[in-house]
């Protein structure tokens, strides 16, 4: 074989294994479902307690789902005309993604661990919900709040795609239990107001509407900052981790110049 073919099989072989990387890498990457479709059902043993509210069209949750779910295991009567109130809930997650095993570990076995089911990346992620009371004047009664945080997810050539709705439907039921165990002075206070009528139902809304855009952008500042918190961490164990990683292929390295040494010693000896 002459030079010339020899290198070129050597490209072909370089850019095969670049390929086999990339399919890897792109393809195991953490992937999460989107919020908008997460849907569960919940069949509670206890009736729900509080009195019916309507559900406040917001920046927090619309979906029908979530919506059914809460009038079956939240409210007593939930068909009622009747309303005393309105209630806004609110549901999300983000995650902070940790490349290290793709990046420090993988490439020492070229990528065969990968092959093997070994992780390729990791992540941590933040999940959370919350349901917010009013009562008929648009004041401010409850707001109930569940959270998941730092939860592993992990991800390989042959899985890392998760449903959030099992999450979530752990969350909802605990703030279905929390708000049907403080039902009595929740009732007390929507009762005293009274029910939804035309005359105050727009001033209500408005109140309703300004409150929650505050309390969301206050939330979400909180997110951003705990992200970029979470994001600075992950950073300076991704650099750690590489320092270490470099330490040890540079010990390899001196070990095998010093064994390659000792051979062309040996080889002189027996040549002599």
């Amino acid at each position: 074989m002459n030079k010339k073919s020899m290198n070129l099989k050597r490209i072909f072989l370089d850019i095969t294994l670049l390929l086999m990387i990339s399919a890897f890498l792109f393809s195991s990457c953490v992937s999460v479902g989107d919020i908008d479709k997460v849907k569960f059902s919940i069949r509670s043993k206890l009736k729900g307690k509080l009195l019916g509210l309507k559900m406040f069209v917001s920046r927090g949750g619309t979906s029908e789902n979530i919506h059914e779910v809460l009038n079956e295991n939240l409210f007593t009567e939930s068909d009622s005309v009747n309303k005393y109130g309105y209630y806004d809930y609110n549901m999300g997650y983000s995650w902070i993604e940790d490349n290290t095993l793709a990046t420090l570990l993988h490439p020492w076995f070229l990528y065969t661990t990968a092959l093997l089911g070994v992780p390729v990346q990791t992540a941590r992620i933040d999940l959370w919900a919350s349901i917010t009371v009013f009562d008929s004047n648009g004041r401010f009664l409850r707001t109930y709040r569940a959270e998941k945080k730092d939860k592993l997810l992990v991800s390989g050539v042959y899985y890392g795609k998760y449903n959030p709705s099992p999450w979530f439907k752990k969350l909802f039921i605990q703030l279905i239990n929390q708000a049907n165990n403080e039902a009595y002075s929740i009732n007390s206070a929507l009762l005293e107001a009274g029910a939804i009528t035309r005359g105050n139902e727009a001033i209500a809304r408005e109140k309703i509407d300004t409150y929650l855009n505050d309390k969301y952008e206050h939330e979400n500042a909180q997110r951003a900052e705990r992200n970029a918190e979470r994001e600075e961490a992950a950073y300076e164990s991704y650099e750690r981790q590489k320092e270490a990683s470099k330490n040890i292929s540079d010990e390899l390295k001196k070990a095998n110049e010093q064994f390659q040494r000792e051979m062309q010693k040996l080889q002189e000896q027996l040549k002599k």
